[in-house]
């Protein structure tokens, strides 16, 4: 059971360096959980739970001008996907525009967020002034915090 922690608190330190690098912790980090759990027959060892959010729709992450684009959120832990398990949903944009994103973070859109949203370019809606947001979102589950940024 020593070497068992020791592995678990090897592979620990291993995700934390790979989030610290900003390189994306999912495909390292479910692989090492799933070889945890498989190794793990000890009821008294406790193995990490690693979650994370990803984007769907995003296509390229380009929008042009007179385009809208629908961006769903799934939030994983490990393989398994709980986005069923979301407690709380919250979205903010960065934009560069500090008084715009105020008003833009207060609107329905993003007090109604709900892991889906539709973003536009067009003359009726903009949610992208500038050409360019970072929209960061955090999603609730299980007291556990998860975020994540996607640049349009």
């Amino acid at each position: 059971m020593r070497d068992l922690r020791s592995v678990i608190k090897k592979i620990s330190d291993l995700k934390a360096k790979v989030v610290k690098d900003s390189i994306s912790p999912n495909y390292l980090g479910c692989i090492l959980e799933e070889m945890l759990y498989c190794m793990s027959t000890e009821p008294d060892v406790e193995i990490p739970v690693y979650y994370s959010l990803e984007f769907d729709g995003a296509g390229d992450g380009y929008l042009a001008w007179g385009e809208s684009l629908t961006i769903s959120c799934r939030v994983l832990m490990g393989w398994h996907d709980v986005t069923d398990k979301v407690t709380e949903w919250e979205i903010s944009r960065d934009s560069g525009l500090p008084a715009e994103d105020a008003v833009w973070n207060q609107s329905a859109k993003a007090r109604q967020f709900d892991g889906t949203i539709t973003l536009s370019m067009t003359d009726a809606v903009n949610d992208i002034p500038g050409n360019m947001a970072v929209f960061s979102v955090r999603a609730m589950v299980d007291d556990t915090s998860v975020e994540a940024e996607i640049l349009i």
